[in-house]
């Protein structure tokens, strides 16, 4: 089965890790999509922003 890279936090308060998974098939009514990139909000949160 193919692998995918996939951002894991192992536990509460900690970083997290990039670590290969398997890719799971769709079920019923599922679709699988690919993502070419991402991102990731460095600052703090703001309450009450959209």
């Amino acid at each position: 089965m193919a692998k995918m890279k996939a951002a894991v936090i192992t536990k509460a308060g900690s970083d997290f890790e990039i670590q290969g998974r398997e890719i799971p098939e769709p079920e019923a009514r599922q679709v699988r999509i690919r993502v070419h990139a991402c991102g990731r909000r460095g600052g703090p949160r703001r309450s009450g922003m959209a």
